[in-house]
């Protein structure tokens, strides 16, 4: 990079910041920001969903944790860990416990599938699958007989396990509903998962009977091992009404994959399929997200990524489907409207929930939109009606440094917007809680890797609001990209959220990576900053709880700054039990 090149970083760097000052300083305030003490006194009621209150004030304790699930060395040759220069990464696992609190179970990159008692760290149960079949996605059903398992592999698949047994009942391979079989190696999938025929997310019904999952699938070049991109272009006024009354035409285009999606419902007692959507073909986009109502008569889907290059307007990101839980005809659909000027897509990675029975109906899209919509009149009307809408993300003027992945050819400096990703942390009688990750740059090219210049001053923090008034009652800062072993990385344990945070990847910084504990009934407030990387222990990878546990899955990170730099690597790969000690 030549010095003026670095000169003219640094300049923009010095003015952006102050821009940044303003336009954060203008977000907090026009929302209403306000950081509550913790609370004295008589507490309010806890969510819905949840039966234990805590009031005092709490402190993670160690209580068990396995030995390295798979030896360091063996991640380190295979290239499996964090790096703290990008935002990228190839590991993978999942944590989750049994609805009644008795085992927990996790999945590895390896294929393998331990089953633990919660309490103790007993090894209960250990399952191996073959190289190339990953269990990424598992659920219990709510009586906790039946522990589902979802296969990444490339045909997919469901396995049924009894509990009491844990003998496999049945399974059913997945790829028959999508394209068929994943080009994809298994040498691919163990490195690269998201690239097999995907059981991305499952949902159980409240009576247990019914089991909903998503099944998604890419185009790999079966020569290269890559996705194959497409360039798009297609007319947001034929999808959105708002855009349609003011243009008559607006033009825009993107980078897409190709895509097959499904939503299959199956009776979890006969095994039989109850109905698949769409019923006739697949749906052309990613969809890696699903939400039940607590009454069970609504199920939502959300797309993340992705356009039919045949179809755009009816297949594209940023799509909402409400779909009758029983039948699985669509009731209503809504699309959130992207930044206008079209500065970046729109997209739903993980916010998707219902609230207070199907009456509400939550969407965070990836661009900072938190939209709260009357789900009862909705799906009376057959069009979305929506109660609120706020924005936590401004798209900010600066410049980014575009480098080659491969390695090959020449770093440049460019002009951008930024931005940080945002999505849903976790829904409460009360709240809306709201996530925002790292800072990105607007645009992505194929092949390379843009790293923003500054970090987004909203980006890695929590947004608490009012659920029915949309007021922003809490703010905090977590200082890294929440790490994404399953699709939301935040979990509820009676009044406490829980968040896995890893690195800051523009930074180049793991320091502050670790668990994160904030009490979320009454007054929200942070309670516990457990900084893992610090204590050796690495970077986070996933994280469950139940009642007063909290477990965490732990990944190795490489906290070198840049990768010409030594390599010095943290961590191990196992899981931790912790416990939430009241004083």
């Amino acid at each position: 990079m030549s010095s003026r090149t670095v000169i003219a970083v640094i300049v923009a760097v010095v003015i952006t910041a102050v821009v940044c000052t303003a336009v954060t300083w203008y977000i907090l305030s026009s929302q209403h920001k306000h950081v509550a003490a913790p609370p004295s006194g008589k507490t309010t009621a806890p969510p819905a969903q949840h039966k234990v209150v805590y009031v005092s004030h709490p402190e993670l304790v160690e209580v068990w944790k396995t030995p390295p699930l798979i030896p360091r060395q063996e991640l380190i040759k295979l290239g499996v860990y964090f790096r703290v220069w990008t935002w990228w990464t190839y590991f993978q696992g999942y944590v989750t416990v049994s609805p009644d609190g008795k085992y927990v179970v996790v999945g590895t990159v390896k294929g393998q599938l331990y089953v633990y008692n919660a309490t103790s760290g007993k090894l209960i149960r250990e399952f191996t699958f073959p190289v190339g079949y990953i269990p990424r996605t598992i659920r219990f059903t709510p009586d906790g007989k039946l522990m589902i398992v979802g296969i990444w592999s490339r045909c997919g698949e469901i396995i049924i396990y009894d509990t009491s047994t844990w003998r496999k009942l049945w399974s059913l391979e997945l790829c028959r509903f999508v394209k068929g079989p994943s080009n994809a190696t298994v040498e691919t999938i163990m490195r690269e998962p998201w690239l097999a025929v995907v059981p991305y997310y499952a949902v159980v019904s409240p009576d247990g009977k019914i089991l909903y999952v998503t099944i998604v699938e890419r185009y790999v070049n079966p020569k290269t091992q890559m996705v194959k991109y497409y360039y798009v272009k297609f007319d947001l006024a034929k999808i959105y009404p708002e855009i349609a009354r003011k243009y008559h035409h607006y033009i825009v285009g993107v980078w897409t994959g190709r895509y097959w999606s499904r939503i299959v419902a199956i009776d979890l007692q006969t095994h039989k399929i109850v109905w698949v959507w769409p019923k006739n073909g697949t749906a052309h986009v990613d969809i890696p997200i699903l939400a039940l109502s607590s009454n069970g008569k609504y199920l939502a889907a959300a797309s993340f990524w992705g356009v039919d290059p045949e179809n755009p307007v009816k297949w594209h990101m940023g799509k909402v489907w409400v779909i009758d839980a029983a039948t699985g005809k669509v009731l209503y659909t809504y699309s959130p409207l992207p930044p206008i000027p079209y500065i970046n897509h729109t997209s739903i990675w993980n916010g998707l929930a219902f609230a207070d029975n199907g009456k509400y109906l939550i969407i965070v899209t990836g661009e900072g939109r938190i939209v709260v919509l009357n789900n009862i009149e909705s799906v009376s009307k057959h069009r979305p009606v929506v109660l609120w809408e706020k924005s936590v993300v401004q798209f900010i003027p600066t410049q980014a440094i575009m480098t080659p992945i491969s390695g090959k050819g020449t770093s440049k400096v460019i002009k951008t917007y930024i931005y940080t990703y945002a999505g849903l942390a976790a829904v409460t009688r009360d709240y809306v809680i709201v996530y925002t990750g790292g800072t990105y740059s607007v645009g992505w090219t194929p092949g390379y890797l843009k790293r923003p210049v500054m970090v987004h001053p909203n980006g890695t923090k929590l947004f608490i609001f009012d659920i029915r008034t949309g007021k922003l009652v809490y703010v905090d800062s977590f200082y890294g990209m929440p790490t994404y072993g399953k699709v939301r990385p935040f979990v509820l344990t009676g009044c406490y959220l829980v968040g896995s945070i890893g690195i800051n990847w523009v930074r180049r910084d793991a320091s502050l990576a670790g668990v994160y504990v904030w009490y979320v009934c009454g007054h929200p407030y942070r309670v516990i900053r457990l900084l893992t990387v610090q204590k050796g222990l690495g970077i986070p990878v996933d994280v469950a709880a139940h009642d007063s546990y909290i477990y965490v899955l732990t990944g190795l990170v490489n906290i070198a700054p840049s990768p010409t730099a030594p390599a010095k690597i943290v961590g191990e790969y196992r899981l931790i039990a912790y416990r939430l000690k009241y004083t």
